[in-house]
């Protein structure tokens, strides 16, 4: 396995539009007079009522933590009809698990 010189970071950093000095895990473009939100994975999921379409980021960026505390909504209330759009996820899967096939 290869992994890239300090020169190629530089150029995926460029390329990709990540700056130096800039955190990957904020808002690049905030919206004006609001603030981020943080909350829990169980208060995230906890608006999500049957027959819901939720959209799942997926590649490297899979929410896997959230989607377990999804599960787990799902479990615990009895949801059904849930339906997830993605293409490729990373990582576990726990919807996978047969008592989530007919939800």
């Amino acid at each position: 396995m290869r992994f890239p010189s300090s020169s190629q970071w530089y150029q995926i950093r460029l390329f990709s539009g990540i700056r130096q000095g800039v955190q990957c895990r904020s808002l690049t473009y905030p919206i004006p007079g609001k603030s981020t939100k943080y909350v829990s994975f169980e208060e995230a999921v906890s608006l999500i009522k049957s027959n819901d379409h939720i959209h799942v980021h997926g590649a490297p960026s899979t929410p896997t933590d959230l989607l377990k505390a999804l599960c787990n909504h799902v479990d615990t209330n009895d949801l059904s009809g849930i339906k997830l759009n993605h293409i490729i996820l990373c990582g576990e899967i726990p919807w996978a698990a047969e008592k989530f096939h007919s939800k």
